[in-house]
């Protein structure tokens, strides 16, 4: 029905490049990917306000059959047009590298001279060194592209869940606040078990803290069905404290040693979302909440595994 709408929308007013990239981003879901890509190098080619989005589909089409050439050019093409000071935030290499590699690379005395240490980074791990395109290098600019879209709209270049999604790419599972989504695949499942057992004491007295700001909103029935306040308790729920009257989510990663759950709060709406706080407090339940503090967890796992990437 929606495919029918835009359709519809572009019959009547062909420039308009908003429906075009719906229509595109749509059929690309349904697999209908030589009418997608029809109608998103349209809007990549625009230079309109949905140019960035078009090649960022566009470019996630071409990945998914697989002609990896094409895409790499088409990222290559629109990052070489932008500014130099945009052009920045996809040459950087703070987010995938570590130690020597990026000490260098800070202290680079101009633009030409980063870039170059950027390409000679990526060559080293071109995964496929026969083939036209750099796969793996194609990848970062894909979740560079994504951070600029869906993640700057409230910070430039983008929020903190920008170098999760860059570092990391796409988690294996999310919940947000105003989507509740329960973990049922078993390594995420497994990752959550272990945090809540990590956190121990500490997640015992969240857990009863929850419990009592939800069954304050149910019902005598409700209230009395403990399998049902345990569901409140974690399940859907970040294992790490966080305020019930601001926006959150978390995003869960199977891909990094030992998995890892990192919470992201937006204190002020509109704005960014950033690292869940450590609550005030304490003792040896604060200690446990310091340790598990997201901003602290993924600047040591980052410190071990800068990024993560499987070959296609």
């Amino acid at each position: 029905n929606a495919v029918q709408a835009f359709r519809d929308q572009l019959e009547a007013y062909d420039a308009h490049d908003g429906a075009r990239l719906q229509l595109g981003s749509l059929l690309k879901g349904l697999g209908k990917t030589d009418e997608a890509v029809m109608h998103l190098a349209r809007v990549a080619a625009s230079g309109g306000e949905f140019q960035r989005k078009g090649v960022l589909e566009l470019a996630q089409v071409f990945q998914k059959r697989r002609e990896f050439d094409k895409a790499s050019q088409l990222f290559e093409t629109y990052i070489g047009q932008l500014a130099e000071e945009e052009q920045t935030i996809y040459y950087d290499l703070k987010y995938v590298a570590r130690g020597p590699v990026v000490e260098a690379f800070e202290k680079a005395e101009n633009f030409a001279e980063r870039k170059q240490q950027f390409d000679e980074f990526w060559q080293r791990l071109d995964p496929a060194p026969v083939s036209e395109a750099n796969e793996r290098q194609l990848e970062y600019y894909r979740r560079v592209s994504f951070s600029r879209e869906f993640f700057g709209q409230n910070r430039q270049p983008w929020d903190d869940r920008g170098e999760a999604y860059i570092r990391y790419g796409d988690p294996a599972h999310i919940s947000r606040s105003n989507n509740i989504n329960i973990e049922q695949h078993p390594q995420v499942v497994t990752v959550k078990n272990r945090l809540i057992a990590q956190a121990g004491s500490a997640a015992v007295g969240l857990a009863q803290d929850r419990l009592t700001v939800v069954a304050s909103g149910m019902s005598d029935a409700d209230r009395r069905n403990e399998e049902r306040a345990a569901d409140v308790n974690f399940m859907g729920w970040p294992v790490y404290p966080i305020p019930l009257d601001v926006r959150w989510e978390y995003w869960i990663y199977v891909n990094v040693p030992g998995g890892m759950e990192v919470t992201f709060v937006q204190s002020n709406y509109p704005g960014p979302y950033e690292y869940a706080e450590v609550p005030l407090g304490t003792g040896n339940n604060a200690r446990i909440w310091q340790d598990l503090n997201p901003e602290m967890v993924m600047a040591n796992i980052s410190a071990r595994r800068p990024t993560t990437y499987r070959p296609d």
